[in-house]
This record gives structure tokens, sequence and C-alpha cells, in this order.
């Protein structure tokens, strides 16, 4: 049968905590599910799904794989959960399955495929963590989505850009995280700082030219931060952004002469 129905969210968990609840109101076959990379064709596609067979059983599936089962009714509220490196399978708060150890590749959007006409998925709300996170690179879990703020390349990042428009020529490097919202008239020069730690673990404030949001992703930030002359290493480097004191979580970003 065509799976010829297929939803995808727009906004994606980046790092933390989240969840995906939804219903399936109706007795049909339809998968609703967190997934990463591109998108879902199959039900097998998804990565961490729920799926129904038709006969009010809801099925447990991991890229297609059978990992349990419990039956519904219209009313049911099922929640697929990120938590720690683990992630929960629940329906109506109780945890049915868990799945454990360092699996997880970010981000990850809500994706649905609906099999039978006229099947729905009800009341879908998504969530992730409060706390701010940096985002990463496509596949890479540890790396930041860094750019040079001129040719908007990733990294290996040169210290100094002579193709800049600065008269100092040191790069500027935009970091994108979420949970980051400054208040009305609030200054970002005194409640946003960025660091960066070096392989012998000094740590250096970078200086911040700039905090906004990215034009059509409102729950998207970024930051606008200066390689400046304190920093002289080359190779990996760890970053992490603060807002009120509230750090990220550090990831990768590589620099070279």
């Amino acid at each position: 049968m065509l799976e010829d129905a297929h939803g995808r969210s727009v906004n994606m968990l980046f790092g933390g905590n989240g969840f995906v609840e939804f219903q399936f109101p109706d007795n049909g076959l339809a998968s609703v599910g967190l997934n990463t990379g591109a998108q879902a064709q199959t039900r097998t596609d998804l990565e961490y799904a729920f799926s129904t067979n038709g006969a009010n059983i809801a099925e447990i599936r991991e890229n297609g794989i059978y990992h349990g089962d419990t039956s519904y009714v219209a009313s049911d509220i099922f929640r697929i959960e990120i938590s720690g490196n683990q992630v929960l399978y629940k329906k109506n708060g109780i945890t049915l399955s868990t799945t454990p150890g360092p699996l997880l590749v970010f981000p990850y959007r809500v994706e649905a495929t609906l099999i039978s006409p006229d099947v729905r998925v009800a009341n879908v709300k998504m969530s992730n963590s409060t706390a701010p996170a940096l985002a990463t690179r496509e596949g890479s879990p540890t790396l930041a989505a860094a750019l040079d703020s001129v040719n908007f390349l990733a990294g290996p990042f040169p210290l100094v850009n002579n193709n800049n428009f600065s008269s100092d020529h040191r790069t500027r490097i935009l970091l994108f995280v979420v949970n980051f919202e400054l208040q009305q008239n609030e200054d970002f020069h005194q409640v946003v700082s960025v660091q960066l730690k070096n392989q012998q673990g000094s740590i250096f404030n970078l200086p911040i030219e700039g905090v906004n949001k990215v034009p059509g992703f409102d729950w998207l930030t970024c930051i606008v931060a200066r390689l400046d002359e304190q920093v002289v290493d080359v190779g990996n480097l760890t970053v992490t952004a603060t807002l009120r004191g509230v750090a990220t979580d550090p990831l990768v970003i590589t620099t070279k002469p």
C-alpha cells in the first residue's frame, strides 16, 4: 500500500531533552516519529516511531524494526521523549519502552506518514528543553553549526581573513542557538557571552558583535563572535554560549592558520 501522505515539522530538536506528543483518533494505518536527515518516505524510514496496524494496536518501531506494542483508544496520548541519551516511548504518561545508549544524532524533526484513506494524527505537540543549546552540524552531533560571517563556509576557520571588511581582518563566526531569547530592550553585551576553550584547558571570552534572530526562523538565534588576537590555537576548540549565566553544552569548532 502506498504511503502517499507525509508531514514534517519545521521546528527541530537540536539537543538536550525534548518530546513529541500526539493522538491516533482513527482506526487506520499511520506512523508518527522522530527522524533526522532526509524526509521519511515510508514508515520504515522513521528512526523512532509509533505505528498503528489498523486494529487499534500501536507498535513501537525503530527504522521499521518492531520493539513492542500496546492497544489504544482515540483519547490515548502517545509521547516519544528524548531524555539524556535515551528515547522513551510513553502512553498516557506511562513508559512502555526505552532505547538506551548514545544513539542520538541531532537535529530531529517530527514526521508522519499516513496510509489509510482519511486517517489523521491529532493534537501534535513538540517541545524541547528550555535550556539554551548550540545547533549542531547536520550528521555531526559534536560539531557546532558555525559559519564564517563573510563567505558562509563551515570551518576550519582561519584566524585571520583578508577577505573580510574589518580593519583587524580577524575572522568572525556565526553561531546558531535555540532557546536563546533576549528580553525587550535588553543589551546583549550585558547578558550574552561566548567562551572558547583550547586543548590545554585555557578559556577565552570572545567579543560579541551581534545577536539576532535568523530571518524566517524565529526560534533560531545567530551570534556573531570575533576570533580576536587572544586566540592563537589551531585545531579543535570547544565553544559554549551563555545567556544570563546559563551555558550551552560545549561543541567543537576547528581553526587553522
